[in-house]
């Protein structure tokens, strides 16, 4: 459906004539900023248009309050500050608004009061600054400051050495690039991930971090170039070819079978790793031991668990398969301060179990993982 067939939706119910739904759709086109994209498809538009778009969809409803529900959620510097705008206009026309949100920047720009849950209760309520400081929600919530750069000691990782003295590289591509139908999304990208190496991989939202992702697991075909891991060809593989080859792909949300319990995911994540010799039952015990949470959860349904311990199962799955790669496609995405903490800690500690790994992400890596190589990548 087109951006205006969207909203046509929501409008059919509250507007009764052709002429007053026109009138309330492109009054509201306007103010989202969509006008001069009303006739393209919604799935063709970027993530900032998408979320301009769910917010147009709910004014057309004419709300006296609106919900938002985690609206930056992916969205990253000037991103978040036009979000930022078009909501502080919205409630300048009078409409109430509840936010359900992680973004620290856009709460502090437009909440005037803050009610914090944990498990369930209202842990704490105040206006922004008084939340900031307040111990229990840096201690449940915000996390401590063990992420703030410590200062740097040593030389920058540079990957295991090889017999001879030579770095290894675990992945290559070379001249990589990726079409949709006549629109180039990769185009002739070069680059190595060295053996235990940690490579963040910079960009902008709609760059091609997540084809490139997707074309190193296998899962859209390449135009042109080369994808080799420990040397070997993978371009013409399948996905579960890659899979057992050692290439281990960590979903943007994270993708669960979420009637499945925890541990049922788990398991699912070793059905394609012929290649290890870990007894399945050390693997469950790593990543315990990575995840204490899971231990309890287990049996627990994966829909129920909260964002950041579903972030965990996803990862944990990926470790599953004892891969020689993974790749963690927006890691961190609408995941609390003291959770991403939490998830960046346990990425710190693949290295140990010989894992090399790649992240695509709108905004830099976690402090608290050192020695990073990040290459940026443009559209």
């Amino acid at each position: 459906m087109t951006v205006r067939q969207n909203l046509l939706v929501a409008a059919h119910s509250i507007a009764g004539h052709r002429a007053q739904r026109d009138d309330l759709i492109r009054q509201v086109l306007e103010r989202c900023d969509l006008l001069d994209k009303s006739e393209r498809l919604a799935g063709s538009l970027g993530l900032l248009d998408l979320k301009r778009l769910e917010v147009a969809r709910a004014l057309s409803l004419r709300p006296r309050l609106l919900l938002l529900d985690e609206v930056a959620a992916g969205l990253v510097g000037v991103e978040v500050q036009e979000v930022t705008q078009l909501i502080a206009s919205v409630q300048q026309q009078g409409v109430t608004i509840l936010l359900v949100e992680h973004v620290q920047a856009l709460i502090q720009a437009l909440a005037t009061r803050v009610i914090v849950l944990d498990q369930g209760r209202t842990l704490a309520e105040g206006t922004p600054p008084e939340i900031a400081r307040d111990p229990r929600v840096v201690a449940v919530y915000l996390g401590t400051e063990k992420s703030t750069p410590a200062p740097a000691t040593g030389a920058p990782f540079q990957g295991a050495p090889a017999p001879d003295g030579a770095r290894r590289a675990v992945l290559r591509l070379d001249d990589v690039s990726v079409d949709y139908g006549k629109l180039r999304a990769v185009q002739a990208v070069d680059f190595e991930v060295y053996d235990g190496e940690v490579v963040a991989l910079l960009g902008a939202n709609g760059a091609g971090k997540s084809t490139l992702a997707w074309a190193m697991a296998g899962l859209v075909p390449l135009r042109g170039g080369q994808v080799r891991l420990d040397g070997s060809d993978m371009t013409r593989l399948p996905p579960h070819q890659r899979a057992r080859q050692g290439i281990a792909l960590c979903h943007e949300g994270r993708r669960l079978f979420t009637q499945l319990t925890v541990r049922e995911n788990l398991e699912l994540g070793a059905a394609y790793a012929s290649r290890s010799a870990t007894p399945l039952k050390t693997r469950l015990a790593r990543i315990y031991q990575l995840f204490p949470v899971l231990v309890e959860r287990q049996t627990t349904r994966a829909g129920r668990l909260s964002g950041g311990q579903q972030q965990m199962v996803a990862i944990g799955r990926a470790l599953m398969a004892d891969p020689r790669l993974i790749i963690f496609d927006e890691l961190s995405l609408g995941l609390v301060p003291q959770a991403i903490d939490r998830i960046y800690e346990a990425i710190g500690q693949l290295r140990a179990w010989g894992v090399s790994a790649r992240r695509p992400a709108r905004g830099p890596p976690q402090s608290s993982i050192r020695r990073v190589r990040i290459v940026v990548y443009a559209a």
